[in-house]
């Protein structure tokens, strides 16, 4: 995971791989509800957004 400040805000950018697609489209699914229940988090005040995109190619 790598964490960069641009335009004054932090941005993250986190590459998870799995040898299964179906192990990983289950854990997505699963995390992705926890990115959603994070933003109500009184520790995370201020904007967070997430964004989840799936690559159908190997890297």
């Amino acid at each position: 995971m790598s964490i960069a400040r641009i335009a004054d805000t932090e941005r993250a950018q986190m590459l998870i791989e799995s040898h299964s697609r179906t192990a990983l489209q289950k854990f997505l699914n699963a995390w992705q509800t926890v990115l959603h229940q994070t933003k109500t988090q009184p520790e995370c005040r201020g904007v967070m957004r997430w964004a989840i995109d799936v690559d159908p190619l190997a890297i």
